[in-house]
């Protein structure tokens, strides 16, 4: 009897290809939240054991090599830290949740701005309680609250002073993305895998994901998602690949020089961080919910705008 593991590898381009492919926008792999734990990673050969555990670039899904997915859940809790927001996925399955980490731009304020802002606080405003904010609207009002938060530092004087112009000093600060508990959300994102210790002093693998780019969605779009996984895992992921004919080919070498781990799928993540928060009483009905942009940074990416419901 043949070794399917044996057979996958074989069947796999030289890994130099396989790191410019996970690359290309033709490997995004559209999955479930359970297909990002069910994957496989490949470590080379001839590397050390901790140089080999730091670096896994590379996942097999069914015989798919990818790094970037692309995903349709709604939001189970929303986790604000001072430069980034953790956001939690669930796509519906009832047994796996997936952490997202979002990186926010920062936006540098001066002490003008903040007293401009402050004085716009105290002026009457016409009650829009009867209408829905737009995207200009609540993007204003984000970033004013922003500003606000910087004021209130600096009355502290807790804000830190980056740089000095005639206009007074400047204060870097974020501005946080408009994600709720309950808005259903597309995302695309690369994986991300490190290994922490347990209480016990064991090491346990953990795998994440870091948005690249995403736009609201909705439950039609959850439902056209998960139809379109379920067709590429009987047409495309667990069939051998075959690199595209753009990609500029090398010789295959053995599987043994290739890589020589194939790591094992990853237990189903099943529960929440301990540092997470469940912001209960935001939870809404999905077919309310607003939509909603997610954007995480690589290196410095520039904020999306949410998506209006229109």
């Amino acid at each position: 009897m043949s070794d399917p593991l044996a057979s996958r590898l074989a069947a796999l381009p030289p890994m130099a290809d396989l790191l410019t492919w996970v690359h290309r926008p033709q490997a995004i792999a559209k999955c479930l939240v359970s297909d990002v734990y069910g994957m496989s990673s490949l470590a080379m050969s001839g590397v050390g054991s901790v140089q080999q555990f730091s670096s896994r670039d590379v996942f097999l899904l069914g015989c798919f090599p990818c790094k970037m997915v692309e995903l349709v859940g709604w939001v189970a809790g929303v986790d604000n830290k001072e430069s980034s927001m953790i956001v939690t996925m669930d796509d519906g399955d009832g047994m796996h949740v997936l952490p997202i980490t979002i990186k926010l731009s920062p936006v540098t304020v001066s002490q003008s701005t903040t007293a401009a802002a402050s004085k716009a606080q105290t002026d009457p405003r016409p009650s829009r309680r009867d209408t829905f904010p737009s995207k200009e609207e609540r993007l204003a009002r984000k970033t004013a609250k922003a500003v606000e938060e910087v004021a209130h530092k600096e009355a502290r004087g807790e804000a830190s002073t980056s740089a000095k112009d005639g206009l007074g000093s400047k204060t870097k600060t974020y501005v946080r993305k408009d994600i709720r508990v309950g808005d259903t959300v597309r995302v695309i994102g690369r994986i991300d895998e490190y290994a922490r210790k347990k209480a016990s002093g064991e090491l346990e693998w953990v795998r994440t994901l870091w948005v690249e780019e995403g736009s609201g969605g909705s439950i039609e779009t959850q439902h056209h998602h998960l139809a379109e996984v379920l067709q590429l895992h009987e047409t495309l992921y667990s069939r051998p690949f075959e690199l595209p004919a753009s990609i500029p080919g090398s010789h295959r070498a053995s599987p043994s020089k290739l890589m020589s781990t194939l790591g094992d799928p990853m237990e189903p993540y099943s529960e929440m961080p301990s540092e997470l928060s469940i912001e209960g009483d935001e939870l809404q009905a999905s077919s309310n919910t607003q939509r909603s942009a997610l954007t995480a940074i690589l290196s410095s990416a520039i904020p999306l705008d949410p998506v209006d419901e229109s």
